[in-house]
């Protein structure tokens, strides 16, 4: 394979901005990447289609899981400070090919997410509003184009217009949700019941609630993004550890509304839920009246954005490090940032134009809604196999660098998450789910099978990677 660099001047590279964010800052930027609001408008609902009542179990395993996932994060973060995030944590611990290897997959998760998400799940919340609007053929494309352009100019201008903004509007978001939820439970009286946190509403099997998992855990991803921006957070080694733990506190909210708004719906009748449009703000409307359902109309389009800054700032830096190390982005086009601003602003050009054009292919062929869900079969899967990496990197790093072995936390925590997601894997995919969902599983194999030869290929051609590590 040929080297990007043989033979070419090196392009000036100005790096990230040191100490530019502190602990709020950490904090938000993996609650935007959450973004519950948002959410409850496609992944719930997504999650609903197959779950049934049984979604708030869901949700209540995919933060379990999670939280014992985030233990990986919160372990390495205390040692290693780097852009690098999730793919770093891996090189580190396993070696270069794995290294690689993780990166492979957070853009597989990542790279999607951004548009599916952002760009399809903020314009179908627009879009399937009215009959009127939604009856207008392609109107949704109108949508996405303003969101993504307002995202990309307060990306380019730095880390911190973003995050400034993103832990005063998250802040109002998780208030409003608890606030109004904890009412809407309060108000559905007899209709609150502790079935749906078991399998009752699904029969007893276990297959809808494992495959309704890989889409409801990533709910709650985005909790361990903050690992991407420690080059840029001040004590970093300190504040991205507790941005970890009180990040994982304020997730238990979504739990909270994803249960307000099953009982607000009826359990029995959660299969319209699924099918019908914006049924969160259905349910706000019956319960709170017009003004409510307008306020978490506005709500929920700010979390959408709120991911979309989030997102980006997340993926553009570990891209941009792994520009740095040269594994997968040209090291000569990639590995810069902006001289004024120190963002990497030719990262950010390419996610917004791959997001835009993934967005509308997948929007066209499925719809923006459907268009915005499917994929995350894929992509819960691909940030599954991320963390179980990581959770096998940080028990090789612990003894590898003689710091003091701690069991539950470096090893019982870790290997107990692993046997969680493998059992998720197992009983989500076979069988093989469904059309059109078996598109993305097929999807999810092929890139793996790339992934695995291009680190095998590819390490022969670097040398360490991941090196960068600030105090």
């Amino acid at each position: 394979m040929v080297d990007d660099n043989k033979d070419v001047e090196p392009v000036k590279n100005y790096g990230l901005k040191r100490n530019a964010v502190g602990l709020i800052h950490a904090v938000f930027q993996s609650q935007s990447h959450v973004a519950p609001a948002a959410d409850i408008a496609l992944l719930i609902t997504g999650t609903a289609a197959i779950a049934l009542g049984a979604t708030p179990l869901v949700i209540l395993l995919a933060w379990a899981g999670y939280f014992l996932l985030v233990n990986t994060n919160y372990q390495f973060s205390k040692y290693i400070s780097s852009a690098a995030g999730y793919y770093g944590f891996a090189a580190n611990g396993l070696g270069k090919r794995w290294g690689i290897f993780t990166g492979w997959l957070f853009l597989g998760n990542e790279m999607l997410a951004y548009p599916a998400f952002a760009f399809l799940g903020s314009s179908s919340l627009i879009y399937l509003l009215t009959p009127q609007i939604s009856s207008i053929p392609y109107l949704w494309i109108v949508f996405i184009l303003p969101f993504m352009f307002f995202v990309f100019i307060i990306e380019y201008l730095g880390i911190k217009p973003s995050l400034n903004y993103a832990w005063i509007a998250g802040l109002i978001e998780v208030l409003f949700l608890v606030i109004t939820s904890i009412i809407i439970i309060f108000l559905a009286g007899p209709s609150n019941t502790a079935s749906v946190f078991t399998l009752a509403p699904v029969g007893g099997k276990l297959q809808p609630v494992f495959l309704a998992f890989i889409i409801g855990f990533t709910t709650l991803a985005g909790s361990g993004s903050v690992v991407a921006i420690a080059e840029e957070t001040k004590e970093p080694k300190r504040n991205i550890p507790m941005a970890l733990v009180l990040v994982m506190i304020i997730d238990l909210s979504v739990i909270l509304v994803t249960y307000a708004l099953t009982v607000g719906w009826g359990v029995s009748n959660m299969g319209t839920f699924a099918t019908s449009p914006d049924p969160g703000l259905i349910v706000y409307k019956k319960y709170l009246g017009i003004i409510a359902e307008i306020a978490f109309a506005v709500i929920i389009y700010n979390s959408y954005f709120m991911f979309g800054l989030a997102i980006n700032n997340s993926l553009s830096r570990t891209s941009y490090g792994m520009a740095r190390d040269n594994i997968i982005f040209p090291k000569r086009y990639f590995a810069v940032t902006h001289p004024k601003y120190k963002t990497p602003h030719r990262i950010i050009i390419l996610i917004t134009v791959f997001g835009f054009f993934f967005a509308l292919i997948n929007g066209l062929i499925f719809g923006p809604f459907n268009g915005g869900v499917y994929p995350f079969i894929m992509i819960g899967l691909m940030l599954i196999l991320t963390h179980m990496i990581n959770n096998f990197a940080l028990i090789r790093y612990v003894r590898a660098n003689k710091i003091k072995m701690k069991i539950i936390q470096h090893i019982i925590i870790p290997v107990i998450g692993s046997v969680f997601l493998i059992l998720a894997i197992y009983y989500s995919f076979v069988p093989l789910p469904s059309y059109p969902y078996s598109i993305y599983a097929i999807a999810a194999g092929v890139w793996i099978i790339l992934g695995i030869i291009y680190a095998l290929i590819k390490s022969r051609n670097v040398e360490e990677i991941a090196t960068v590590n600030v105090d």
